[in-house]
Formats: C-alpha cells, sequence, structure tokens
C-alpha cells in the first residue's frame, strides 16, 4: 500500500539526507494561502458526522490522524492518500477537550482534567509511550500509529497548554515547566542533548530561568515566554530562527547545522511586552502588548512582513496597517488578527512580503490557525472557515477542490478552538451547557412533593436536579428540553433550581427561582406547659431554617427566647411567660409565617 505523505518545505542546505527525503510530495500552490488562487478537481460531498461536544478531525487519515478508529483506510479516497474525511468527524473517546494541536500525521488534544492525549503517527514518538514500536497500524505494515487517543503517561503533573510542531510536541505544565517529545534531530526537545531519531516519553526543557507562560513549537524549533518577560527558544537555528544574532552556533546538531539543544534568550525583545509567540517552520511571530507584530528568522518568501526578503537573525517590525490582537506562522506564511476584525496574511513565494488582507471574511474572527498550505478562522458565532490547499479535504466543505477565497467547514457548530497544520484540521467544541427558560410552577409548600416542569436546553443525559442545595427527590428527562423534579422538603424561601449535565451546571437567572411556602407547625411536644415558661418543647413541622435562615418562634405574640433547630422538621423550643390560655405557636422564616392550624396550638396552666 502506498502512503503519500506531506511534510513541510525545508529552506537550508546543510540538513541530512534523512531529513531532506521528508519534503517529497509537498506541492508549492504560493498565493492560495493568501486565498488567491484555486486549484483541485469537484468531488461530491459527504455528510457531517461532528456531534461530539469533544475534538472533531478531518483532511488526510493517512497514519489516524483523525482519530475515528479502525483502520487508516477511509472513510473516504481522497488524492494521494489512502484515506480521507473531507467533512469534521467526531474523534473517538473525548470530551471536556481544553485544547487541540494537530501536527505533522499526528494529532494531540489537553483535556480539562490537565491529561493530554494523542494520535496518528508515532514515527517519531509522538504519542509520548515510551516507545516507537507500538501500536502498528492497522492495515499498514511496518508503520506505528495509533487510530484513537492515548493519554501521554509519564508527565509529572497537569498540563494547562499544549503546542505541536512538525514532529514534536510541547506541554506547559502547571507548575510552570515545559516537557516535550518526539523527534529531537535539532535539539528542538531541548533536554541538553540530540537524538537522531526521537525521543519517545516527555523530558524537561532545559535552560528555562523562570516560570514559563507561554508555548509555541515550530518546525525543528521551540519558544516559550517566561514570567519576567523574557522570551527564550531552542532547537534548529538554520535560519536565525533561535534570534540570537546569528546563524552560527550556539551548537551544532548534528554537524554542520547550528542549533541549541536547551533554551537561550531571544534577543532585541521587550522584555514584558510579549503576549503570545508563533513559531513557522524557519521564522517566528511575536505578539506585543502594544498590539505591534515582530518577526524573525527565514525570510525568502516573505514571511517577516517587512517587505523585504532578508532574512533576519533579530526581530523586525511587520508592516500592519493596525494594532494586533492574535497571530499564527506555518509552512512560509504567517496570519495577524487585528483589532478590527480583519486577517492580515503575508508570505509564501509570490507575496510581495507585505501583509494583505483575507479577502470574504465577516468581521466576526475571534481565532486564526495556519497549517503549512491552508488555514483556519474561528468566528465568534462558534462556526469555522477555510480557505487553501485541500487535495485531502483539509478545508472540511466536502471537496477536495483548493480555494482561493475562505469557505464555511460543513457540519460544525459551537466551536471553541481550531488548529490547522499538515494536510488536516482540529477543532474542539465548547461544552453545551444546559440552560433553563421556565419552571412550572414556581412555587409549592416546604414539605416538598410538587410537580415541577423544567424547560431549557441541552438536558440530554440530566445527572441530577437540585433546589437550591438539596437534590429533587424524583426526576424524569423527557427530552433535551424538558425535565419534571418533585421539589424536595427545604427551608420556606426562595432558591434557585439547577440541572447538571455531563457538560456542566445550568447557570444561576431569574427565570430559575422556585419558592418554597411557609413553614408549617404539625406538632408540639409536650404542648402544654406553665404561666412562668421554661418548658422546652420540640417543634415538628416543615421549612424550618438553619444558620442564617434561623426561624422564629412566637407563643402567641410573645417571642421565644431559646431556639435550637436541628433539622428543617424539628426544632427544640423553650416557651416564654405567658398568662393562661391556648395560643397558637407560629413559625417565620424569610419573612413566611406558618398558618394557623389546630396541631400549633400551646397550652399554658
Amino acid at each position: 500500500m502506498t502512503i503519500a505523505r506531506v511534510f513541510r518545505i525545508r529552506t537550508w542546505s546543510t540538513v541530512p539526507a534523512r531529513t531532506k527525503s521528508r519534503t517529497k510530495g509537498i506541492r508549492a500552490i504560493g498565493l492560495c494561502l493568501l486565498a488567491l488562487c484555486a486549484v483541485g478537481a469537484m468531488v461530491a460531498a459527504a455528510p457531517a458526522s461532528a456531534t461530539s461536544t469533544g475534538a472533531l478531525a478531518w483532511g488526510d487519515n493517512s497514519l489516524g490522524e483523525l482519530g475515528v478508529g479502525g483502520t487508516v483506510i477511509g472513510p473516504e479516497e481522497c488524492l494521494g492518500t489512502t484515506g480521507c474525511s473531507r467533512t469534521p468527524l467526531a474523534v473517538s473517546g473525548l470530551s471536556e477537550v481544553k485544547a487541540v494541536a494537530a501536527g505533522n500525521l499526528y494529532s494531540v488534544a489537553l483535556l480539562g482534567d490537565g491529561t493530554v492525549r494523542t494520535w496518528g503517527s508515532n514515527r517519531f514518538g509522538q504519542l509520548g509511550r515510551g516507545t516507537l514500536e507500538e501500536p502498528e497500524c492497522p492495515g499498514l505494515s511496518g508503520e506505528t500509529c495509533s487510530t484513537t487517543p492515548v493519554e501521554v503517561k509519564a508527565l509529572p503533573e497537569k498540563v494547562t497548554a499544549i503546542s505541536a510542531g512538525s514532529d514534536h510536541i510541547l506541554a506547559l505544565l502547571k507548575g510552570g515547566r515545559v516537557f516535550a517529545w518526539a523527534e529531537d534531530t535539532f535539539g528542538q526537545l531541548g533536554n541538553g542533548t540530540t537524538e537522531f531519531s526521537a525521543v519517545s516519553a516527555p523530558v524537561e526543557v532545559l535552560g528555562l530561568t523562570d516560570k514559563v507562560t507561554s508555548i509555541s513549537a515550530g518546525d525543528g524549533a521551540s519558544y516559550a515566554i517566561l514570567s519576567s518577560g523574557k522570551v527564550m527558544a531552542w532547537g534548529l537555528n538554520a535560519t536565525g530562527q533561535l534570534g540570537i544574532g546569528t546563524t552560527a552556533g550556539p551548537e551544532y546538531c548534528p554537524e554542520p547545522v547550528s542549533c541549541s539543544k536547551k533554551a537561550v534568550k531571544v534577543e532585541g525583545l521587550p522584555e514584558e511586552e510579549v503576549t503570545a509567540i508563533a513559531g513557522g517552520n524557519g521564522h517566528v511571530l511575536a505578539l506585543l502588548k502594544s498590539g505591534k507584530v515582530m518577526a524573525w528568522g527565514d525570510n525568502a518568501q516573505g514571511q517577516l512582513g517587512n517587505g523585504t526578503n532578508e532574512m533576519s537573525t533579530k526581530p523586525v517590525e511587520v508592516k500592519l496597517p493596525e494594532k494586533a490582537t492574535a497571530i499564527s506562522a506555518d509552512g512560509h506564511h504567517s496570519l495577524a488578527l487585528l483589532s478590527k476584525g480583519k486577517v492580515m496574511a503575508w508570505g509564501d513565494l509570490s507575496n510581495t512580503g507585505l501583509p494583505v488582507e483575507v479577502k470574504g471574511l465577516p468581521k466576526e474572527v475571534t481565532a486564526i490557525s495556519t497549517g503549512p498550505f491552508h488555514s483556519l478562522v474561528l468566528l465568534s458565532k462558534g462556526t469555522v472557515m477555510a480557505w487553501g490547499e485541500n487535495e485531502q479535504g483539509q478545508l472540511g466543505d466536502g471537496t477536495v477542490v483548493s480555494k482561493a477565497a475562505p469557505v464555511e467547514v460543513k457540519g460544525l457548530s459551537g466551536v471553541a478552538g481550531i488548529s490547522a497544520e499538515g494536510i488536516h484540521s482540529l477543532a474542539f467544541q465548547a461544552p453545551r451547557l444546559p440552560t433553563i427558560t421556565k419552571l412550572s410552577p414556581t412555587k409549592g409548600p416546604a414539605a416538598g412533593g410538587t410537580k415541577v416542569t423544567i424547560t431549557g436546553t441541552n438536558f440530554s443525559g440530566a445527572t441530577s436536579v437540585k433546589f437550591g442545595l438539596v437534590s429533587a427527590t424524583v426526576v424524569e428527562v423527557k427530552s433535551a428540553t424538558s425535565i419534571t423534579a418533585t421539589s424536595p422538603a427545604e427551608v420556606a424561601k426562595a432558591v434557585d433550581v439547577t440541572v447538571t449535565t455531563p457538560e456542566g451546571t445550568t447557570a444561576i437567572s431569574s427565570v430559575d427561582q422556585f419558592k418554597f411556602g411557609p413553614p408549617t407547625v404539625t406538632k408540639l411536644s409536650p404542648n402544654s406547659g406553665p404561666m412562668a415558661g421554661g418548658t422546652s418543647v420540640t417543634v415538628t413541622g416543615t421549612g424550618f431554617g438553619l444558620g442564617t435562615e434561623a426561624t422564629l418562634f412566637e407563643f402567641g405574640t410573645t417571642e421565644a427566647t431559646t431556639v435550637n433547630c436541628t433539622s428543617n422538621t424539628m426544632c427544640t423550643v423553650v416557651a416564654p411567660s405567658h398568662v393562661a390560655g391556648i395560643v397558637d405557636v407560629k413559625a417565620t422564616v424569610s419573612g413566611q409565617k406558618s398558618p394557623k392550624a389546630v396541631t400549633d396550638q400551646f397550652t399554658y396552666n
């Protein structure tokens, strides 16, 4: 079986023969990256299956990077691949996804519990399993991969951010340390060594002098922003991408390719000003607090955006028309999201080296991501648009036709994040939180037992309904928009009703309030005592308050001064002095007074 693989173009001439062979199959498409051309043949669209609230993937599936399980063949045939999907598919077994990162024939996801999942190629140990020898790709002899997500086990604490380079991965830990794994030919793992093949389990990056706040993995190099404001780089330096003022050294890995095997400081950036970093293929972008964008490294295709084709080993300013709020770099081109909603692109082959506006995008872009030959943008309404090369369906529009202008990715909604790389794309959806729009009825007795219909959205799989802090006694999920729940016994007050599903809990609002009626007194024991008072009376009833919701008890018109409530249904009260006769013992909670009843009468002898 033949697998067509697309790798990034590397521009230096002293790369080992093994690495040079990885460029086979790349077709430069020039200004398609800037939404200015179109190539390809029309293919019928396939139906989308984007139903998960976890991660979604589309494009090439040569080594299982879509994460849909089974073999690497299908679900569709695309040009030059064993299989692909031209529309988004749900990645198998993921939920509560916090971030995704697409690499070259592999994928990474960060989950809400701080663990990391990887799937796709394991050629360089991208799965982080401590081995390159397994698992074998289904249907592909001699290749190792996983067609479903597997957990990276050797990370010492919870992860807060991930970044995927061409063939290596970075993970930022909760404590501010950075771990890396997979390809290490050029020291891009930063652990002080180089392994010509790979490091298949996470290792700690060396030379980071302070806690790290942000990370970015490029092609053969890595970058981090420290809490002190410094920007650090390690790995390949063949085109000056380390930003140290030279393409020589500080080390060689392997000879004569210059690199650094541990983190070194990028020169020429204002400290405490850099808010984001983006590594590409031989060039790097940095976003400053002022909205300026700085760039350094390779510039043969104008990827530094300063109007020249001269390489720079120190940061130079990108000529943007206004402030930027986000950046992305990959291949030989770059993107910036401007403060007024425009997306600017520059670099690659026939570009002038100056940023140009991407046409056909609405002014509601909230995130950008560029792969070597295609780009994605996320819109505020939760949909995604894409443009560029599409031979493996990586644009997700149901075809394999490369697009000169942005097109909508089919079947996506509620998307919270995106990642483009190589010849596939990833997205993850925000949790579909349940919402309450109406309660009927909105009040009932403190004794509970009221059957309440809750109307709203996203109730499927609801696990609990609470009235305040107390769970409903009976819950029946009628549909995704309707639940019936029986109110529990509660304090006589207004409470918020909440519904919890696997995706989360409803937010508090004015429409979810249920008012429990006044307290009741159903029994007094004893129900008589002397006029002098001092009798300890156990009061049984409903809706009694505790703590700050303490119940006030009155014997006739005289307030009891000693009250001890042990539950919502039982209090011990010391009767005050009173003239002889029969009085009603009334309970008051949250301004509501118990109704008069035969069961609340106390006789003073």
